[in-house]
């Protein structure tokens, strides 16, 4: 997009294994230092930060994109953190939870420009509306709530800014949504990712307030969000950018369901049947695997292999 090279090749290589060591580093807790193993995983994102800076320097009409290193460097302050305070036996608590929050600020960022990107491009006579006032609150919601939790702010006040927040991303969701969109698993996939951050500060605000249980807020930002609208966005990103055509191969349609489903295994059932939890967290578990699993069968091969449409990639 911005003309500039990104790493490919050697570089390419280096920085995906530099990601995959960090992965296998934490399978080997009693055989590698701990300080050793914070900088083996700590390692990847600031120079994921540097080499995306690289393409965007110099190009201002991607300025707007700078958030994603200045993201990616907070992660990376969020995850040393984390390492830390398992090391003085503190817990994992602050830099776990900010790690979760720059993961939703980073798919807020993004989703403002995919999600109705993808739903316009597909519908291009739908209902789809996109207000850019909405979108710079809808994104500073969250710096906003994530300092007021870590910081240890007044339940009442972190509850009202989680509502706050539900209110604005819901509001900013209303207006993505088409009817149309329900017709393609890509797109309607997306936007019930983005709608689980909804329902999760809600959640967070009644776990807050002692309506909801507690942790299961956590599950629907994760489950729901993070892993629906990655799946989403893997599915889409890899047939495009291996130069085909956006037609989901093989069962792949009914994987983007599985997954859509998962979060109503994981958050919603758990609360209205509890005494069924390990049921539940059981056949999510499965379902979450299956959907994976299928992605891997039809995927890997297109990704193993050069682009369809012979270009570079």
């Amino acid at each position: 997009w911005t003309g500039r090279p990104m790493p490919q090749g050697l570089p390419l290589g280096g920085l995906a294994g530099l990601w995959l060591a960090g992965r296998c580093a934490g399978f080997f807790p009693g055989i590698l230092p701990s300080w050793l193993y914070m900088m083996v995983d700590a390692a990847f994102m600031p120079v994921l930060a540097v080499a995306v800076y690289r393409a965007l320097r110099g190009v201002p009409r991607h300025r707007h994109n700078l958030a994603f290193p200045v993201i990616l460097l907070a992660m990376t302050v969020a995850n040393v953190t984390s390492h830390l305070m398992v090391r003085t036996s503190t817990g994992v608590s602050m830099g776990t939870e900010g790690m979760l929050y720059l993961v939703l600020l980073m798919i807020t960022v993004m989703g403002g420009r995919v999600i109705p990107g993808f739903t316009l491009g597909k519908f291009p006579e739908g209902r789809t509306r996109v207000w850019p006032w909405l979108d710079r609150i809808a994104i500073g919601s969250l710096p906003v709530v994530m300092l007021a939790d870590l910081a240890g702010a007044p339940v009442p006040m972190v509850a009202m800014l989680c509502l706050a927040a539900a209110m604005v991303h819901g509001s900013r969701l209303v207006g993505w949504h088409t009817p149309e969109m329900w017709r393609f698993p890509l797109v309607w996939l997306l936007h019930v990712g983005y709608g689980w951050m909804v329902l999760g500060f809600i959640m967070k605000a009644g776990s807050i307030l002692g309506f909801v249980p507690p942790l299961l807020f956590r599950h629907a930002f994760t489950a729901g969000t993070i892993g629906g609208v990655i799946f989403a966005m893997i599915c889409r990103v890899s047939l495009g950018h291996t130069g085909r055509s956006l037609r989901l191969p093989g069962f792949v349609p009914w994987a983007m369901i599985m997954i859509g489903v998962v979060p109503v295994l994981r958050v919603l059932l758990p609360w209205v049947a509890p005494m069924q939890q390990l049921l539940w967290i059981k056949l999510s578990g499965a379902a979450w695997i299956v959907a994976f699993g299928v992605y891997i069968v039809y995927y890997a091969p297109m990704l193993c292999q050069p682009r369809a449409d012979g270009r570079p990639g």
